[in-house]
């Protein structure tokens, strides 16, 4: 009699371990991101379709799901505005430049507006690296354990890297970079950015303004999945 209770415990015991291994397979089959759960914006000029339907068909075995932001155009700013922007200001910004920042601002104002936890903002310019579906979803889980405002996909340093690795994919960015073509912002990272989007707090490049805020969290990923295609940017309008 003993024997067979033992059998029976050792049975419960085997099928109790199964089940708990299968329901956290289940759990974490859930909870991993798939690159279609990010909310994905494309800055793109109005007078720039051809761009957009370019990126719309270059992007479409990405997994993203792309919505357009029609990007405001630096050429139409009034001079109020920017006179407004330049105003006592050292560093000279071009009207594409502005324009860039402002569009920016308005998807950061989105995010926070609507409580979207989680945003993916792209230039309509961008390149993306084999295997990118893959990579940004392991970056994406990866990033779930972090204390995130911005996670760049495809910055360049101004030095030699002195990041920190922190995961398999994703480092603590400490050095100078250029480069806002393609980066993941959080909610709590979009409530940061939107205090400097006054035209006051306007006095340099996004990109730059990005590692000139000490008040931010940013992180990178090690490979730059995300890059120019190397053409002259619509910021480039004087």
């Amino acid at each position: 009699m003993g024997k067979k209770i033992s059998i029976k415990k050792l049975l419960f015991i085997i099928f109790a371990i199964g089940f708990i291994f299968w329901i956290f397979n289940i759990r974490v089959s859930k909870e991993r991101f798939s690159n279609s759960d990010i909310k994905t914006y494309v800055i793109n000029l109005d007078h720039r379709e051809q761009k957009w339907a370019d990126i719309q068909e270059y992007l479409k075995e990405s997994g993203l799901k792309l919505n357009r932001f029609s990007a405001i155009d630096g050429r139409k700013l009034t001079d109020f505005v920017t006179d407004a922007i330049q105003f006592n200001k050292t560093r000279f910004l071009k009207r594409g430049e502005i324009g860039c920042y402002l569009s920016h601002c308005q998807l950061w104002k989105n995010s926070v507006d609507n409580n979207i936890d989680n945003i993916l903002i792209l230039e309509d310019d961008v390149k993306i690296v084999d295997n990118f579906k893959e990579k940004l979803k392991d970056i994406l889980n990866e990033a779930r354990d972090l204390d995130w405002d911005i996670i760049l996909l495809g910055h360049t340093p101004h030095y030699k890297a002195k990041n920190k690795t922190v995961s398999k994919n994703i480092e603590k960015t400490f050095d100078n970079f250029y480069g806002a073509h393609g980066y993941l912002v959080s909610i709590k990272g979009a409530n940061k950015l939107v205090q400097q989007c006054s035209l006051g707090n306007i006095n340099l490049p996004v990109d730059v303004m990005f590692y000139s805020n000490n008040n931010l969290n940013i992180y990178n990923s090690k490979e730059r999945i995300i890059k120019v295609n190397g053409k002259i940017s619509d910021t480039q309008i004087t």
